[in-house]
């Protein structure tokens, strides 16, 4: 999952093949990491948006490949 602050980068959080968490960046807040598990393993979410419980930022939050990325029109 790739995890930003606004339009800032800020990591990603990589899972393992039983849906755990096996790394994630550490300029992630734990509580971020950790509601972000939570929503992805409802499997209905592939993106969302926390707020840092520490630090009061908004996190914004997608699965990578599950959301299409923004690009150029496909031609008519």
């Amino acid at each position: 999952m790739r995890v930003a602050e606004g339009d800032r980068y800020v990591g990603d959080i990589l899972l393992d093949a039983r849906g755990r968490v096996w790394r994630h960046a550490d300029t992630i807040p734990a509580d971020v990491v950790l509601k972000t598990l939570v929503a992805v393993r409802r499997q209905t979410e592939v993106c969302g948006r926390f707020v840092g419980r520490t630090d009061g930022r908004v996190y914004l939050w997608y699965v990578v490949g599950a959301v299409p990325e923004a690009g150029p029109a496909p031609a008519a």
